[in-house]
């Protein structure tokens, strides 16, 4: 199974293959970064889909509390979080009724607080059905510290000392790392040149997605087929190169914005991800030769249809600075749905007798992008076909890869996030530390 791409990017074929040149370098060594498990490099995400030890670490670990579970409270931020949540709300319809739930504790937010205390109060009847996946690559973050401290606390006002139903997610030699080891709790290394936008291939992602019952191994075989087609430098086939090509050369016309459009409701937490990987990767003070230049692509998020009847308009008759990459997948279904033939209430629209749902589906996407070329608008188009761990495993590692080859294009530093540091220093300051 491979990514179906369609490119409407307006842009000349020449350039394309300039661009193409351009990475011919990067792509080899993006390659040798993969294919030698190189973990020294800033691209080592690429080594998680291929590293077998990781992956039965993961295993042996999800096999070590999964029996008794009813729920998994995941404690993180940002990268820490995200690409979990962005596979578990895609396939959430899919699982089974008898997998845990997970519970995502992202933000510091007193309405999440009290949904999880709820759970710990009210649905656990013993402490074993519950686990607690504390994840942190630097071990301190801000948010996750505060949000650990108050459900531990609670988990032990209602059942005693709960060490061992703690799982840490964090860098081998971290204040939470330490924190952990003092205490008996099982530690998950996240490697140390991974950053946690591109983690979810890593135990930040397969460890809580594998006790809720998702199949990492074919989520890790979907990444590792889109590798070995993203990393080949020719254009033919490539939706990673491609993609990145025509994102830059339109961003460098003016079309700053990039929306990723979409149509699927499953994938919205996929498009949350999206959207912190293109903007803290991709927008940066200084350029790779340390000169101010203040670049950046600003990542927007739409769902379809619904959003047809908002931010269409505004991409029609609006300025044309966006580019739009469409996503099209079909979520497994045991049903299908239609409008029945003999409906007497089809308000003058007797055409709909008949059609499913799907079908409804498909021509509105239609309509909306023969509408987009019509106006001239450039956009690629993402056919994942089936929803499944295998296509999403296909599509986080071509839109990581993407994002990587467009840093290079772009000449900034794809992995590194200076001016998120900034928050942090002030709220801890303001804090008392």
């Amino acid at each position: 199974m491979e990514l179906h791409y369609k490119a409407t990017s307006l842009v000349d074929e020449d350039d394309l293959m300039h661009c193409a040149d351009t990475l011919e370098p990067y792509l080899s060594h993006l390659k040798e970064v993969y294919e030698n498990l190189d973990y020294e490099a800033q691209e080592a995400s690429l080594c998680l889909p291929r590293d077998g030890e990781i992956m039965e670490d993961v295993l042996e670990a999800v096999s070590a509390y999964a029996e008794t579970l009813r729920f998994v409270f995941v404690i993180g931020i940002g990268g820490s979080s995200l690409g979990t949540q962005a596979v578990y709300e895609a396939l959430k319809s899919s699982r089974s009724e008898d997998d845990p739930e997970l519970f995502f504790i992202d933000t510091m937010s007193p309405s999440n607080l009290r949904a999880a205390a709820a759970i710990i109060r009210d649905e656990l009847e013993d402490s074993e059905e519950l686990l607690v996946n504390i994840v942190s690559k630097s071990g301190k973050t801000l948010e996750t510290t505060a949000n650990a401290e108050i459900l531990l606390g609670l988990l032990r006002e209602e059942f005693g000392e709960v060490n061992d139903r703690v799982v840490v997610t964090t860098g081998a030699e971290t204040p939470l790392a330490e924190w952990a080891k003092e205490r008996g709790i099982r530690v998950l290394s996240i490697p140390e040149m991974v950053g946690g936008r591109f983690s979810v291939f890593s135990p930040v992602g397969l460890f809580p997605l594998g006790l809720a019952g998702i199949d990492i191994e074919a989520l890790v075989r979907g990444a590792n087929v889109q590798a070995e087609i993203s990393l080949d430098p020719d254009l033919e086939g490539n939706a990673a190169l491609v993609s990145a090509s025509a994102v830059f050369l339109n961003w460098a016309e003016g079309s700053a914005i990039h929306d990723h459009f979409f149509f699927a409701p499953e994938l919205e937490h996929v498009g949350k991800w999206c959207r912190q990987l293109v903007a803290e990767s991709l927008g940066k003070q200084f350029d790779l030769e340390g000169e101010e230049a203040n670049r950046g692509i600003t990542p927007t998020v739409s769902i379809g249809p619904n959003d047809l009847h908002s931010s269409l308009q505004l991409a029609l008759g609006g300025p044309k600075d966006k580019f739009t990459t469409f996503v099209r997948a079909k979520a497994p279904q045991a049903e299908t749905f239609a409008v029945p033939e003999d409906a007497d209430h089809s308000f003058g629209a007797a055409y709909l007798q008949g059609k499913t749902a799907d079908e409804f589906l498909d021509a509105i996407y239609e309509g909306a992008t023969d509408s987009y070329s019509e106006s001239g608008l450039p956009f690629i188009e993402i056919d994942m076909r089936e929803l499944n761990e295998h296509s999403l495993g296909i599509f986080l590692q071509f839109k990581m890869i993407e994002t990587m080859l467009l840093g290079r294009l772009m000449e900034v530093d794809a992995f590194d996030q200076p001016a998120v540091e900034s928050y942090k220093k002030e709220a801890r300051r303001l804090l008392g530390e």
